[in-house]
């Protein structure tokens, strides 16, 4: 900022007033759309002016508003009065904007477009001043900056025509000022002015159902037409300015991401992947605030709000699935060197065991993105998805495999290596039945099928080696320690093996035995009584007092039967 003398007795100042309000709104909330904390900076910055200055509104008795002239404009931060004061009422306007999206209180929005006009009004102010003492350069910077503050009055009244024409002037003049800046950061500031008014010229666009036509209703960003999304052959209307900028954000951070091209490097690895980190950030937030504007039924059409939602959700998969596969194909290329000497220089080296785990993380985003309502039945969508969760699952077994067979686990890699093949080929057949791209499925199925023949062969010497291959080929259940080439599981008929068991025909040949004779046991009675059997005789019983019981019927009382 300098100041010369004039042919006047006014000085006449260069100010560069876009920088210097990005700086400061940079510096104190705005990077993180804090508009109160902005505004009380303003406030607290205007009072230490005021008083260093000695520039007061009437006394302490009576009030009289500041007017500030031409003539009372000796040094910069006369102007800086000026500038903080549009500044103050713009920022009170954006905060009560955020707080009526919230609670949608009428009264917050007429609030709004009150201050809107004040700030308007104080932009007047500033325009009337440095018209008498400032340079051309910054009269044009200046005016530009007024019609953008005159077009978020016309905004906050819904004078959409209106709006977008200031809008529109504002752009044009930021943009030739952007091609005179002799300073990088001068020019930054410019850009990003520019790109914040896009925004507000589509929501213009929008509301006239101008659909975008001409210059002044292209969008800067990719996936746009007018406040609108296309996904799946539909268009899908973003109406919260708070989604449109985590939109446009997320974007913006997903063309830095895929500038950045992957290599081998560990730096460069972590670069591409914190890169796409700001994009799942943006996208995240975006997906909340819909969710809460779902919630609270406001901002639309709620069917238009669960597309929007579904549409977020696919991109942020999508973005998510760029990022791994192609961390997928970076590591399998160092997976490839591993032998190599110059892998070894470079650090921590890829295993099969980090190859399984991002192929997990790829099948869980497969999944995700044919959980979308509506994706699984797109012919042009799902297709080419499950096409590739099919090679992600046979590349999946293939690594699994890969990890037995560094083990010298034949008997369990093969099993691993003959499941990869059938996926692979059933991801074939299914790529031809749809007409889809069949390179990457064929390119997995060369991959498998080699690795699988290798593997035979490494266990067939392996056996010559150790000796235990045989002429004779044994079922699988007789040599389950070795590795064996076997046509058969089990020999059938099984083998027989005794075992202890009842005699199952003792039941059936017990009638058919000869009876045995017992007549030499019969012993004759004395008596002349009926002979009978040969018995051991038995001990006699004894009474309670020690003589012999009669064989009759016993005494209660003797035997202790109700004694009392």
């Amino acid at each position: 900022m300098a100041a010369a003398e004039g042919a006047a007795e006014i000085p006449v100042f260069s100010l560069n007033l876009i920088e210097s309000v990005r700086e400061l709104q940079q510096q104190y909330g705005l990077k993180s759309y804090d508009y109160l904390r902005y505004r009380s900076y303003c406030s607290r910055r205007l009072r230490r002016i005021h008083k260093t200055l000695h520039m007061f509104a009437g006394t302490q008795k009576k009030y009289k508003g500041l007017v500030i002239n031409p003539e009372d404009v000796t040094e910069v931060r006369v102007l800086m009065c000026l500038i903080l004061t549009v500044e103050r009422a713009w920022a009170y306007g954006e905060q009560l904007k955020q707080d009526h999206s919230q609670s949608d209180d009428p009264r917050k929005y007429r609030h709004y477009a009150s201050r809107m006009v004040k700030a308007a009004k104080h932009a007047d102010e500033l325009m009337r001043v440095v018209d008498y003492v400032c340079d051309d350069r910054t009269k044009r910077e200046v005016a530009a900056y007024v019609e953008e503050i005159k077009g978020h009055r016309d905004l906050a009244k819904r004078n959409w025509e209106s709006a977008k024409d200031r809008y529109t002037k504002a752009q044009q003049e930021y943009l030739a000022l952007q091609k005179d800046a002799p300073k990088e950061s001068t020019r930054t500031a410019f850009a990003t002015r520019t790109t914040d008014l896009d925004q507000n010229m589509r929501l213009c666009t929008y509301n006239l159902g101008d659909a975008g036509h001409g210059a002044a209703g292209r969008s800067t960003t990719e996936g746009f037409v007018g406040m609108k999304l296309t996904w799946r052959g539909q268009e899908v209307p973003v109406t919260a300015e708070k989604v449109r900028i985590l939109i446009t954000t997320a974007q913006a951070h997903a063309k830095d991401a895929q500038a950045i091209v992957p290599q081998s490097g560990e730096s460069n690895l972590n670069k591409y992947v914190d890169a796409y980190d700001k994009v799942f950030i943006a996208y995240n937030d975006a997906i909340a605030q819909v969710k809460q504007d779902i919630a609270q039924e406001k901002m639309g059409d709620p069917a238009s709000l669960h597309l929007l939602l579904n549409c977020l959700k696919f991109n942020l998969l999508e973005h998510t699935l760029a990022r791994n596969t192609t961390l997928v194909s970076t590591h399998a290329a160092r997976l490839d060197q591993a032998d190599t000497r110059a892998s070894r220089r470079e650090g921590k080296q890829t295993t099969t065991h980090d190859m399984i785990r991002l192929l997990d993380t790829v099948t869980q985003t497969l999944e995700g993105m044919l959980a979308i309502p509506g994706v699984e039945d797109d012919e042009k969508v799902g297709a080419p998805l499950e096409a590739q969760l099919l090679v992600n699952v046979a590349l999946k077994q293939y690594y699994q495999a890969e990890t037995f067979r560094a083990m010298k686990e034949w008997s369990h890699a093969l099993p691993l290596y003959n499941s990869a093949v059938a996926s692979v080929s059933e991801a074939l057949t299914f790529s031809k039945t749809h007409k889809l791209d069949e390179a990457a499925a064929a390119k997995a199925a060369d991959q498998i099928r080699g690795a699988r023949c290798i593997c035979k062969a490494e266990a067939c010497v392996a056996q010559l080696e150790t000796g235990t291959a045989k002429e004779d080929k044994k079922p699988l259940d007789k040599c389950y320690e070795a590795y064996l080439q076997s046509d058969a599981i089990t020999s059938i008929p099984p083998d027989y093996r005794s075992m202890p068991c009842r005699p199952i025909f003792l039941d059936v040949a017990a009638h058919m035995l000869p009876a045995v004779s017992i007549d030499a046991r019969i012993v004759p009675d004395k008596k002349g009584a009926k002979p009978s059997i040969n018995k051991q005789p038995t001990k006699p019983t004894l009474s309670a007092g020690g003589a012999k019981a009669p064989e009759g019927k016993p005494d209660e009382k003797k035997a202790g039967w109700g004694a009392g």
